[in-house]
């Protein structure tokens, strides 16, 4: 969605994407599926991040654009090739729960806080889990679980 294009080769349809990035997409039918390894790789930030890929195609970079993350293992095995892209200030991957990496993240908001003129600020790590029982909490608080177990019969 943020590069130039997408194309659907099942349907052969093409359609333009948000333009932010130079790349085109491409979707297949067979789902990619990986656990992941790898190094971010901006001017200001080179770490090492951990994170998963789920998606339906492969894109491409057009000429001399950055990758965004250099993966280095797949599944738990050495693979190294270049995902996502970078241009001005958007940024794509297919690597997800990068921001579950708290050294990155802190480093990476760090970064943009100084783009817009703003000082360093500490960050605290939070786990996912205490993000999923605050989530299950208001959504317990928000619902009537009696009445949804009545209505499925539970």
């Amino acid at each position: 969605m943020l590069g130039e294009e997408i194309i659907d080769r099942k349907s052969n349809i093409t359609v333009k994407g948000l333009g932010l990035l130079p790349v085109k997409t491409t979707f297949w039918s067979e789902k990619q599926t990986s656990n992941l390894v790898g190094i971010v790789n901006l001017d200001e930030i080179s770490c090492k991040v951990e994170g998963y890929e789920i998606h339906h195609g492969i894109t491409e970079r057009k000429g001399g654009v950055r990758s965004f993350i250099t993966v280095k293992e797949v599944n738990g095995r050495p693979k190294k090739y270049e995902d996502g892209a970078i241009s001005g200030n958007a940024y794509g991957t297919y690597f997800h729960g990068i921001f579950q990496n708290s050294g990155f993240t802190q480093k990476f908001l760090n970064v943009e806080r100084k783009k817009a003129g703003l000082g360093a600020k500490k960050y605290d790590e939070w786990p996912i889990s205490r993000e999923i029982d605050r989530f299950t909490e208001l959504f317990e608080s928000a619902i009537d679980i009696k009445k949804i177990e009545r209505l499925v019969e539970l």
